[in-house]
């Protein structure tokens, strides 16, 4: 192609565009400075008018930058400098590039419309790199990059609207938001394996530990000297470092995963399963020593897993289990959760195998683990109590109870929970009380009734229940009597925040529950016995 011919094909394709913006309505700038913005035209659709909106509220017109290229050839491929292509893809504003073809002729015989998106922007920035990295950053005029287009970038020139539908196209809603994505894109593309290696000086085993420890979110600072920081972008590592400190704090913000964790005893064992938070170190050692490698961390349990490297260069991987003791009022849900993770380790303090499930991978890790540390308080044997207050709870219809506890008063409550449920969960006729007389006589026959109450602290809540347990009475000896239950009656309960609780309330029902028994000839015992459940 003679040098003419190039020359009069340029003026062809931007006659040609300007004509295809014409036909469709469409506004076009001129670039002032050719060849150096980068640009042929600054293009703006007509403001698009919405049925039932005010025109006042219609969005901003849109905007875009055009480089036209007119070409001979049939092929539909072109090389573009590397230089133009950052303009347009670094630009405040849409990019198109349109490839004009005219096959000889003087008049278009085809027109393309490819979008400087997403695909095109990450080649550019990555070739921008590498370039860089090579010291070719002040050459990019000198190098190029391939952008092919097919049938589906096509214009029909016999529309008079069809540019404007093309640019409609990758632009659907308004400029603004296309703007936003495409920043967005810009500053996560090529970072998704960090954005830069940072270099240091440790001095001493601790400080080591400390920066492993650090990574995993267990502690808050370290000290570090001689550190540079390179950055990193498409796993390309910049030849200089962007900063250099002699000595310094480092503090991270590691950010965990969402996973899934399942304890199992065997392979046939279903184990206890719950969710988590998983932390990885992405630091490198090249160190004989013990160092943690991952940390797993929900609102009662953390896991640290260590590899250990033997002098026969062996590498184990070996898990500590560290309970955190719940304080303040937690959930009931989750403390019968920590329970039963203690119940587990407990029954099973040899060997185990911790399985870990990420959100977005069906596979599983099988990790095995040396148990729990020394140091944990066990009242797994609470566990059987929460279970034990929800029975109660259903029996007293108080589901609505609002079901936060402290370990605390779940330990104090412990005895008067089980006894209260070996009652409930007990047929009637099965129970009897002994009790004999503390001074004086009376005529214990004509008694047929026992009223007993039960009061306790969970949570924030007081809660009393009053039971009357009606059976038969038999004299064993002297003062000794004992009454055999036939069926138990339940009182309205109280329950009540445990700071508006008042010793007049619980008279007052203790009153009500007497006087319907009585009402219903019922002899109640005197208050002069002490009584014991059999």
């Amino acid at each position: 192609m003679t040098s003419e011919r190039t020359q009069q094909l340029g003026k062809l394709g931007e006659h040609g565009f300007r004509g295809l913006c014409i036909k469709a309505g469409i506004t076009v700038i001129d670039s002032k400075e050719e060849d150096v913005m980068g640009w042929d035209f600054l293009v703006e659709l007509p403001i698009e008018n919405i049925q039932g909106q005010p025109r006042d509220l219609a969005p901003s017109p849109i905007k875009c930058l055009v480089q036209v290229k007119a070409t001979d050839l049939e092929k539909k491929q072109r090389s573009i400098e590397v230089s133009s292509l950052e303009k347009l893809v670094k630009a405040q504003m849409p990019a198109f590039y349109c490839f004009v073809h005219f096959d000889g002729q003087n008049a278009p015989q085809s027109a393309y419309l490819v979008h400087v998106g997403n695909e095109i922007t990450q080649k550019t920035l990555k070739r921008i790199r590498e370039l860089d990295n090579k010291g070719e950053s002040a050459r990019l005029n000198k190098h190029k990059i391939s952008i092919t287009y097919d049938e589906a970038n096509i214009i029909d020139l016999n529309r008079d609207d069809d540019l404007k539908r093309a640019i409609h196209k990758y632009i659907p809603k308004t400029l603004e938001s296309y703007l936003q994505a495409k920043s967005e894109y810009q500053q996560k593309i090529g970072f998704e394996n960090g954005c830069g290696d940072l270099n240091i000086t440790l001095e001493g085993e601790d400080e080591i530990k400390k920066l492993i420890n650090l990574s995993l979110g267990i502690s808050d600072e370290v000290t570090v000297k001689n550190g540079k920081y390179f950055h990193k972008r498409f796993d390309l590592v910049s030849l200089q470092p962007m900063f250099e400190v002699s000595e310094a704090k480092l503090t991270l913000k590691p950010t965990p995963r969402a996973v899934s964790i399942r304890f199992r005893y065997h392979e046939f064992d279903e184990g206890i399963q719950f969710d988590a938070l998983l932390y990885a170190t992405p630091i490198k050692l090249y160190a004989e020593e013990i160092y943690p490698r991952f940390r797993i961390k929900n609102d009662f349990l953390e896991i640290v897993s260590k590899v250990e490297v033997s002098r026969d260069k062996k590498i184990e991987t070996k898990v500590k289990i560290y309970f955190e003791y719940l304080e303040g009022e937690v959930d009931f849900n989750l403390l019968k959760k920590y329970f039963s993770v203690a119940n587990f380790f407990d029954e099973r303090k040899d060997s185990s195998t911790l399985e870990i499930q990420f959100e977005e991978y069906e596979d599983v890790i099988s990790i095995p683990f040396t148990g729990i540390t020394d140091s944990f308080n066990d009242h797994s044997f609470l566990h059987d109590t929460i279970g034990k207050f929800f029975f109660i709870c259903r029996e007293f219809g108080l589901q609505t109870l609002k079901k936060t506890v402290s370990i605390d008063s779940l330990f104090n409550a412990n005895q008067t929970v089980c006894l209260l449920y070996r009652i409930l969960n007990t047929n009637p006729k099965d129970l009897a009380f002994s009790f004999e007389l503390l001074s004086g006589k009376a005529n214990i026959e004509k008694y047929d009734c026992k009223v007993r109450f039960f009061s306790f602290k969970i949570g924030q809540s007081t809660l009393i229940l009053y039971l009357a347990f009606v059976g038969s009475i038999v004299r064993l000896e002297s003062q000794k009597y004992q009454l055999f239950v036939d069926r138990i009656i339940y009182g309205s309960p109280i329950i009540c925040r445990t700071d508006e609780f008042s010793q007049q309330l619980a008279e007052q029902k203790s009153e009500e529950f007497i006087q319907y028994l009585e009402s219903e000839d019922m002899g109640l015992f005197p208050f002069f016995v002490s009584q014991t459940l059999l």
